[in-house]
């Protein structure tokens, strides 16, 4: 027993507390190339033909991102690894760099503390001062383990993880609107303020974080299901407590908070709304999907259904662009004088939410909430509205064909701005691709040895013909054959970014063939300049 708590220890403190990375090479999608070789079997005597994997090997998992590089040398008829071997984290952060000679190990470089979880190991990277190394493997002998319930960990996200993704901060900065950083007039502990429990400190039962809470947390319910809680003191707007709410996916459950104000509000009454907000790591998705709704009585997630459920405020023209940044949201109420009840999430229908794509591999907008507060007012001068953004994030595309120049077009956008590339050539529900490509890629390869400072996101998009997960599966795919292109031509892994929409992110009607061929794109969008 003693031996058990000990190992259980151990795995909290040295486990839980990291990234957690699985790397299954039998999960993963490999992009490389392969050599064929005929032979005579010599169990038959009949002429074979086989294959075997030569140079530069990307392996992305099921949201198309990058897991693991490696470079493959061949003797005889036989394929090796031989070089470096990188491992990747979920924002395609190297983590550790795996040198192979003659077939074995030569040497191993640690370089962010995870867990990573191979195939047939288990590697703790840890981090002291400035350094990380690696700690020692988790003991194969402990079959009992359960390893999905390690990796199952990532179900509710490290908050902290946006705050390594330098490049994603800086992309932000370049897109975000600083009017949403400034932060509140008012103080939370404002004695008038009609939230109970506005930071959700107040959780008699719960010491941990917990998927699908429902009636824990004083004063707040679900009016859906499984809004998230979390317990993450660095991660806090204030104190330690935070929950999250999903307000846009195409395949999961839209989610909502409400809460049981301390008192009614007073009829003609005037009231700030201010709330701090923060995109989720994973997400690729940026909305306007943020609204508020006072009512008399608790609703439920039937009711939000209805129609006629609207919100007394709600974003409009402002996308909620940060990760690493809380962004607040404010806005004058006038009370009817029956309110007691206050629902925070999305009241657009989901063909009306604007989505504004970003880097990230989980197809959604989900965001962590903290800090609500609703404080009486005179004027509304005391609460300077921003749920009216002035500021309108441009998410056009710019059309590139082979009779325009990419080096021309390209100096125009800023970072942030998306290109379409004509004259990216598939087969028909395939993403292999075809020689005709080779000029727009090659121009694109020009540009990027020219700009050495310029990052880019390939994406993959295609129209709503089809299953679903199948065409988010191809439009993956289909980033990451250009994305291996470019690598194969000599341009660094950090300055390309892959990612697959499937058809979310329609530029024309699905209702006629011209326009969903447009629909069927390869997209360039800038990251940084």
């Amino acid at each position: 027993m003693k031996f058990l708590i000990a190992v259980l220890l151990f795995l909290s403190t040295n486990v839980f507390s990291q990234d957690t990375i699985r790397v299954n090479d039998r999960d993963l999608e490999g992009v490389g190339k392969y050599k064929s070789y005929k032979y005579v079997s010599a169990t038959t005597g009949a002429k074979q033909k086989a294959k075997y994997k030569i140079g530069l090997w990307q392996y992305f998992d099921e949201f198309g991102t990058l897991q693991k590089a490696e470079t493959y040398v061949t003797t005889g008829n036989t394929s090796y690894v031989d070089g470096d071997q990188i491992f990747y984290n979920a924002y395609e952060e190297p983590v550790l760099i795996r040198t192979y000679k003659h077939q074995k190990i030569e040497n191993e470089k640690p370089l962010l503390p995870c867990v990573l979880i191979l195939w047939k190991d288990t590697i703790t990277i840890k981090q002291m001062g400035d350094s990380v190394y690696i700690y020692k493997p988790i003991p194969r002998d402990l079959t009992w383990l359960n390893y999905a319930n390690i990796v199952k960990i990532n179900t509710i996200e490290d908050p902290n993880a946006a705050y390594k993704l330098a490049m994603y901060q800086h992309f932000e900065d370049s897109i975000g609107n600083p009017n949403l950083l400034v932060n509140s007039p008012f103080s939370i502990h404002h004695p008038l303020n009609a939230v109970a429990n506005p930071s959700f400190e107040d959780h008699p039962t719960l010491e941990l974080s917990k998927t699908s809470f429902s009636d824990e947390i004083t004063a707040w319910a679900p009016a859906s299901v499984s809004p998230d809680f979390f317990i993450t003191p660095t991660a806090a707007k204030e104190g330690v407590a935070f929950v999250g709410i999903r307000v846009y996916s195409p395949t999961k459950d839209i989610e909502y908070i409400e809460n049981k104000l301390n008192y009614r509000l007073a009829k003609d009454q005037k009231y700030c709304f201010t709330a701090y907000v923060k995109l989720g790591p994973s997400c690729t998705i940026a909305t306007d999907a943020f609204g508020v709704h006072f009512s008399a009585n608790a609703i439920s997630f039937a009711d939000l259904n209805k129609t006629d459920i609207k919100p007394q405020l709600s974003l409009d023209k402002e996308f909620l662009t940060y990760k690493s940044k809380w962004m607040v949201l404010q806005c004058s109420y006038v009370a009817n004088g029956t309110e007691n009840w206050m629902t925070l999430g999305t009241f657009k229908p989901l063909q009306a939410i604007k989505k504004l794509p970003i880097y990230g591999y989980a197809n959604e907008s989900y965001y962590y909430v903290d800090n609500v507060s609703l404080i009486p007012i005179a004027s509304d001068d005391e609460c300077p509205c921003n749920f009216k953004g002035d500021r309108d994030v441009s998410i056009s595309n710019t059309i590139i064909n082979q009779e325009q120049d990419i080096e021309a077009e390209f100096i125009n956008l800023e970072v942030g701005e998306r290109i379409v590339l004509e004259n990216i050539y598939f087969d028909n529900d395939k993403y292999e691709l075809l020689p005709k490509s080779e000029q727009t890629l090659t121009k694109l390869h020009q540009l990027l040895l020219k700009y050495p400072a310029l990052k880019i996101e390939i994406s993959g998009h295609t129209s709503s013909i089809g299953g679903y997960e199948h065409n988010i599966s191809l439009s993956k795919h289909r980033a990451n054959v250009v994305v291996a292109y470019l690598v194969e031509k000599g341009i660094a892994t950090s300055r390309l970014v892959s990612a697959g929409f499937g058809p979310d992110l329609p530029i024309a009607p699905n209702d006629t063939e011209a326009n969903m061929q447009l629909n069927r794109r390869v997209e360039l969008k800038i990251l940084a300049k």
